[in-house]
């Protein structure tokens, strides 16, 4: 998968989309919230703030960090919208009058169980041990819940009018259940507690950038808006009209609502924010690696931050998207301690194996899903080696550096700004390839022309020259062979005859004496 930053590129010139009917009127921003525990469908129990109206939970937040009000807000687009295209343009005045995503709280416990019970069963068939393990753990909170027969029943009577399929098999905890029914079981009773992940994330990111980069938002805009479970959509993106859009998955991955992907895209629009980059080349790789840090650092926030938790799934790792592929081989997206692991491998050294052509802008514009690889690799070296493990600290570190570049910084810039704010960081710079005398690759515009300078030295470290011995030449005399002299033949040439003409006689001329 590429990152949906592309597809927000190729839709940013749209016009809005219209609506044609009248949206429900959302919950007023007056109406007092209400902080509960719900179930979500990626990270497991989380504590949210939303409006609470009798049995329902709306997915609607105002969050005062700072001295400033953010309006966070999902919208459901499978369940409460399913005609409207998230591939659409929406202004935020729109999706400010659409209904709020909600969630029946008997359900959201409901969707959450038998979800785990699916996942449970794919942990079994493809061996995942950690996974199961933490599975079953959870699932022994609710053995009490699972074992009444009237909450059974119930269950069965969700699943027949939510999937049209009561789930009885998987319920009685039969095993003969084939794998493309449980992926079909986990991903669509996930998909119904999506909206819960998105209002807790986006809340927690906001925090997240305080706490961490003392930030307040993170641009001027205070509107968090996102649209969930765009249908069949395998991506997540975040649109340059503000605002988020979550996939419900289809045959790639369950719906893509999980701590790195939420916050990878976020991470796009705050480098829109400090430095916004040009999606291409090495600024575009920078780009995406920018964002895998966001990902990655908030995982790191999250867990810490839950780790009392005992219903909260998944663990803090350097990898990005494991959480979410269906593909089971390889799980992950990407892998940030070696790159080249990813689900699409990526280069662990500046302009080693894999490396792009970043010049080639018609190959996803010049490799930047590729060449971040080297950034990430960076960004763990540097937290384990030279900060202790302490991601805040490296994640500033970054930060600061990301605050000083300009739209086209490439990564001679990022080692220049390393540098400059972390001397000790020399080895692991020179490790991912990014040494003294490294140069950039990038196609160079001088006086209209185009000219590419080499790619790398020959040498990419600097080896001792010694000065090499000149020893005489020995000079031979060159032998002179005389070169045979072969007689011509000589052949007599034939005499003819010239005719002889007489001559006229004319009288000489005579003076007068």
């Amino acid at each position: 998968m590429s990152c949906g930053f592309n597809v927000a590129q190729q839709i940013q010139s749209q016009k809005p989309a219209s609506i044609d009917y009248s949206p429900l009127p959302p919950p007023s921003n007056n109406e007092p919230e209400t902080e509960l525990w719900l179930y979500s469908a990626i990270a497991g129990k989380v504590l949210v703030n939303g409006i609470r109206r009798g049995n329902r939970f709306y997915c609607q937040h105002q969050l005062s960090l700072g001295g400033s009000v953010f309006n966070i807000k999902t919208i459901d687009f499978l369940h409460d919208y399913p005609d409207l295209n998230a591939m659409d343009i929406y202004s935020s005045e729109q999706l400010r009058r659409l209904k709020t995503a909600s969630v029946n709280l008997d359900k959201n416990r409901m969707a959450y169980v038998i979800s785990l019970l699916a996942f449970e069963r794919i942990c079994e068939i493809k061996h995942l041990k950690e996974d199961l393990e933490q599975t079953k753990n959870i699932l022994a909170v609710h053995r009490e819940y699972l074992a009444d027969q009237a909450t059974l029943q119930k269950m069965m009577n969700f699943g027949l009018r939510y999937i049209n399929d009561s789930c009885e098999k998987l319920l009685q905890g039969r095993s003969d259940l084939p794998f493309a029914k449980l992926n079909f079981y986990y991903s669509k009773f996930a998909a119904y507690n999506a909206s819960v992940d998105v209002l807790y994330h986006n809340t927690q990111f906001l925090m997240f950038l305080y706490e961490v980069y003392d930030r307040i938002g993170i641009d001027d805009s205070k509107d968090f808006y996102s649209i969930v479970n765009a249908k069949n959509l395998d991506n997540a993106f975040y649109n340059p009209q503000g605002y988020m859009v979550f996939g419900s998955g289809n045959t790639t991955f369950y719906p893509l609502v999980s701590a790195d992907v939420g916050a990878h895209e976020w991470g796009h629009r705050l480098n829109t924010a400090v430095c916004n980059q040009k999606y291409e080349k090495h600024s575009g790789g920078l780009n995406e690696a920018f964002s895998d840090m966001q990902g990655c650092s908030y995982e790191f926030y999250i867990y810490q931050k839950n780790k009392d938790n005992c219903e909260f799934r998944g663990r803090e790792d350097w990898l990005i998207g494991e959480d979410l592929s269906r593909n089971y081989t390889t799980r992950k997206l990407r892998d940030m301690i070696n790159p080249e692991q990813g689900l699409t491998p990526q280069p662990k050294t500046y302009g080693g194996k894999y490396w792009p052509d970043v010049n080639n802008l018609g190959v996803d514009h010049g490799g930047v899903h590729t060449s971040s690889g080297p950034a990430n690799r960076l960004f763990y070296l540097i937290c384990t080696r030279i900060h202790d493990n302490d991601y805040r600290k490296t994640a500033l570190l970054f930060y600061k550096c990301y605050n000083s570049f300009h739209s086209t910084s490439n990564y001679i810039d990022l080692r220049d700004e390393i540098l400059k704010r972390e001397p000790k960081a020399s080895s692991v710079l020179v490790e991912v390839g990014l040494t003294p005398d490294a140069v950039s690759d990038e196609t160079l515009i001088s006086n209209g022309k185009s000219s590419i300078p080499p790619r790398f030295p020959k040498q990419r470290y600097p080896q001792p020259r010694y000065p090499q011995p000149r020893y005489p030449q020995p000079r031979y005399p060159q032998p002179r062979f005389p070169q045979p002299r072969f007689p011509q033949p000589r052949f007599p040439q034939p005499r003819f005859p010239q005719p002889r003409f007489p001559q006229p006689i004319f009288p000489k001329h005579r003076t007068r004496e």
